[in-house]
C-alpha cells in the first residue's frame, strides 16, 4: 500500500521521502504495548523532523492511528509538523476516531483538534469519512486504495470448465480475521459441492492458533478437502488468487477498512464474499462480490454457494476485474492523488 503511493508518487514527478513508524513489525504486535515501542517514539519523532525540513513547499501524507498510546504519538507529531509550517494530509486507514473521543473529555479534545488541525483529509471510503464526520471533520476526499496490476486477464480466459473449483483464504490467522470461520464453512459446504476444494492461505506468529486449525480440520475429516498453505506472497499469491473461485473474507475485525486482498482478487477477476465490516460493502458494490450481515454464518455459506455455482463463466469474471479498473486501478488511484495534491498548491 504505502509502496505503491510512493512509486505513483514518483512516477508522477513528486519527490517523495519517507518516515516510517518504528513500532509495530508484525501484525502480532499491533496494539500491544512494549517497553521497546516506548523508546522508539524519539526514532519516529525524529523521522518527521528530518521529512519536514527536507519539505520545502510540499506537504506530508501523514498516515494516521487510532489506538490510543499511538494517537498520543501522532498528536506529538503533528504539533510539531504545524510549528514547521508545513500542510498536512491526513490518510486514514480505518475506523475508530469516534469510539476513542468517547473515552472521555480529553480525548474527545484531542481527536478534535487533531482532525481540524489537517489541511485534507483522505479516507479510502465513505464509511471511514462517516467516522470522523461525527467529530466535524471537513475537508475528506475519497480515495479508495489500489494494487499493482500483475497478471493479465488471459490468465483466467478459456479456463479448462472440468477442474475443480476453489474457495480461497487468505489474510493473517488472528481469531477474529475469521480463518476458523472458513473451516466451519468448508466441512457444511463439503458435502454440496463435491468438485470444491477450500485453500487457506495465512501465517502466525503463534503456534497455537495453527494447532487449534489443524485440530479443527482433522475433527472435521476435511485433510483431503482442506489445504493449509501457510504464508504465500510475490507471484505464488497472484497465481493463488486468479486460480480460485472465490475469496472468502469472512473477517470481524471491527478495524477493518478496504483489505488489499479484495482489491487483488477483483484485480484478477476472481469475486469475494465476505462479512460487511467498516468499509467492506462499499468495496464490493461496484461489482467485485457480494457482502453479508457480519457474524451471519448461514448468510455466509449462501453466499459463497450462489457463488461458486456461477464461477465457471468467464464473463462474470471479466466484468469483474473490468469494475475494479474502473473503480480502483492504478490509474484512477493516481489521477485522484495527483489532483489533490494540485489543489493543495
Amino acid at each position: 500500500m504505502t509502496e505503491t503511493l510512493l512509486r505513483v508518487l514518483r512516477e508522477s514527478g513528486y519527490s517523495v521521502e519517507l518516515a516510517s513508524r518504528p513500532f509495530s513489525v508484525a501484525a502480532s504486535e499491533v496494539g500491544r504495548a512494549s517497553v521497546s515501542k516506548v523508546l522508539r517514539i524519539p526514532i519516529f519523532i525524529s523521522r518527521i523532523y528530518r521529512v519536514c525540513r527536507a519539505a520545502d513547499d510540499g506537504a506530508l501524507i501523514f498516515f494516521v492511528t487510532n489506538r490510543p498510546a499511538s494517537f498520543l504519538v501522532d498528536c506529538a507529531a503533528a504539533a510539531l509538523i504545524r510549528l514547521l509550517g508545513v500542510r498536512r494530509v491526513d490518510y486514514v486507514h480505518t475506523v475508530g476516531f469516534a469510539d476513542l473521543a468517547k473515552r472521555g473529555r480529553v480525548w474527545r479534545s484531542l481527536v478534535r483538534w487533531f482532525i481540524a488541525g489537517a489541511d485534507e483529509t483522505v479516507c479510502l471510503t465513505n464509511s471511514l469519512a462517516s467516522d470522523l464526520e461525527e467529530l466535524s471533520a471537513s475537508k475528506i476526499t475519497i480515495i479508495p486504495n489500489t494494487v499493482p496490476d500483475r497478471v493479465p486477464l488471459s490468465r483466467f480466459e478459456n479456463r479448462d470448465r472440468s477442474r475443480v473449483r476453489v474457495a480461497l483464504f487468505m489474510s493473517n490467522l488472528l481469531p477474529e480475521k475469521g480463518a476458523s470461520t472458513f473451516v466451519r464453512l468448508a466441512s457444511v459446504l463439503a458435502a454440496r459441492l463435491p468438485d470444491v476444494v477450500f485453500r487457506l492461505a495465512g501465517s502466525s506468529n503463534d503456534d497455537r492458533i495453527l494447532a487449534l486449525l489443524r485440530h479443527q480440520i482433522d475433527e472435521a475429516q476435511m485433510s483431503e478437502r482442506i489445504f493449509l498453505l501457510g504464508h504465500v506472497d510475490g507471484e505464488k499469491k497472484w497465481e493463488e488468487l486468479a486460480a480460485a473461485d472465490v475469496l472468502v473474507f469472512p473477517s470481524e475485525y471491527r478495524f477493518e477498512a478496504q483489505p488489499l486482498t479484495i482489491l487483488e482478487a477483483g484485480s484478477v477477476g476472481t469475486a469475494t464474499v465476505a462479512y460487511g465490516v467498516g468499509g467492506i460493502p462499499e468495496t464490493l458494490a461496484v461489482g467485485l462480490g457480494e457482502a453479508v450481515t457480519p457474524g451471519a454464518f448461514d448468510e455466509l455459506v449462501s453466499s459463497v454457494e450462489r457463488t461458486l455455482s456461477r464461477a465457471r463463466i468467464d464473463d462474470d469474471r471479466l466484468d469483474i476485474a473490468d469494475s475494479y479498473a474502473v473503480n480502483f486501478g492504478e490509474d484512477v488511484f493516481r489521477d485522484r492523488w495527483t489532483a489533490l495534491l494540485g489543489n493543495l498548491t
